[in-house]
């Protein structure tokens, strides 16, 4: 086989299969979707309703208080207004899906990276056992991109000093 082959051939390895390793965690392990955690509650701007003429003149309405955004503040939320049947704000709530649904993230975060990890790892270690000139250098190549992956989706949650040691570990297995 050429060299040029035997080239394409390894890349092409490499990138099926991290894609192989990245669906494939997304078919047994889905992300969480926002709109599970916020339904059409953000946001949630008065609209006409039943012919109810929503640009009536509001004569009284509630008002946001330093005590109630600093509760929400505490909570991790922001404050969204409830409307009356004529468009005027009555109260107001606060709303902290923004914040369960990026805690959901992180956590789902944190398990791809695991779980990339690892198989990144495993396939790293069989490109090292398998000794094969062509595609023993597309699985190291695959597990690199699949570390990659894991790591990028998990990067803004991990401490300082877990990224510098994750860091070495992967140059150590590349320099080996």
């Amino acid at each position: 086989m050429s060299k040029l082959k035997q080239r394409i051939l390894t890349i092409a390895i490499a990138i099926i299969l991290a894609l192989f390793i990245g669906f494939g965690i997304e078919t047994f392990y889905h992300q969480p979707k926002y709109e599970d955690f916020c339904r059409n509650n953000i946001y949630s701007y008065p609209v006409e309703k039943y012919g109810v003429n929503i640009n009536t003149n509001c004569t009284s309405q509630a008002v946001q208080t330093q005590e109630l955004i600093d509760n929400c503040n505490e909570q991790k939320g922001y404050l969204n207004p409830r409307y009356d049947n004529n468009g005027c704000i009555e109260s107001y709530y606060c709303e902290t899906c923004d914040f369960n649904y990026r805690n959901a993230l992180d956590d789902y975060n944190g398990i791809v990276f695991i779980v990339a990890l690892v198989l990144g790892l495993i396939a790293m270690l069989i490109a090292i056992i398998l000794k094969n000139d062509t595609v023993s250098p597309g699985i190291l190549g695959g597990g690199f991109l699949t570390i990659l992956y894991g790591t990028i989706r998990d990067w803004t949650n991990l401490n300082d000093y877990f990224r510098l040691i994750l860091l070495g570990l992967v140059l150590v297995i590349l320099i080996w």
